[in-house]
């Protein structure tokens, strides 16, 4: 599921214009803040290793989304929920992805950032329960491999190896690790998410060795974001 978040973000930065929405007033219980001001806080390309390069971002613009989540999470299938990870499917009022890889190693290693905004920490909350409860039960399943990562098309068999609570500073986390069987390779990811007042934030590890994300990245992105407001 994890490979399908990153070809869904790949997507969404190549149809930008898409994705954008309405825009409205958030919840006042909470400073809330723009697509466009998330994206600019994303931590800086190099500080995922040397020689790494961000291949774009997309963000839900300059103005607060308003719409209703389209669909919920207990019910979607595995590869629908992942693919639509931060792109304004559940009900949040901003968002940023970001995909970075390295010219010289790709498929090797390649990266998803996403920091979604709710109108409220209960919102928050709810999407983070939902989404680990979600991510737990997708343990084995199949299928349409990714085509815009040159995975080599076909079906791909995504198996679930790892998911644990665990917390960055004073907040909530989960780490996952998948597999993901392809015709021309197996692929590994390790995503860690953290909830953080009404923000989610993933960041996932894809390639072709077991690399989980390191907790000094995701607390950085957080500062990052957090000083935002």
């Amino acid at each position: 599921m994890l490979f399908r978040a990153a070809a869904a973000a790949f997507a969404a930065i190549a149809t930008a214009g898409l994705l954008l929405a309405p825009a409205a007033q958030a919840s006042s219980r909470s400073v809330q803040v723009s697509g466009n001001q998330l994206k600019s806080a994303f931590l800086p390309a190099s500080d995922f290793g040397s020689g790494f390069q961000s291949q774009g971002a997309v963000s839900s613009g300059s103005s607060l989304l308003h719409q209703p989540a389209r669909g919920h999470i207990s019910s979607m299938n595995c590869g629908s929920f992942e693919g639509t990870v931060g792109l304004g499917t559940f009900g949040e009022t901003a968002f940023a992805v970001r995909f970075i890889s390295h010219p010289n190693l790709s498929p090797d290693r390649y990266y998803f950032q996403s920091v979604v905004q709710f109108a409220s920490t209960k919102a928050a909350a709810s999407y983070y329960s939902q989404a680990y409860a979600k991510y737990a039960k997708c343990t084995d399943f199949t299928e349409t491999a990714p085509p815009n990562l040159g995975l080599g098309g076909g079906s791909a068999k995504f198996t679930l190896h790892s998911i644990s609570k665990t917390s960055i500073g004073a907040y909530q986390a989960f780490r996952v690790g998948q597999s993901a069987e392809f015709s021309k390779f197996s692929l590994l990811a390790n995503a860690l998410v953290v909830v953080a007042g009404t923000d989610i934030f993933y960041i996932v590890s894809t390639g072709l060795t077991n690399d989980p994300v390191p907790a000094s990245l995701m607390r950085n992105q957080i500062s990052r974001v957090q000083r935002l407001r």
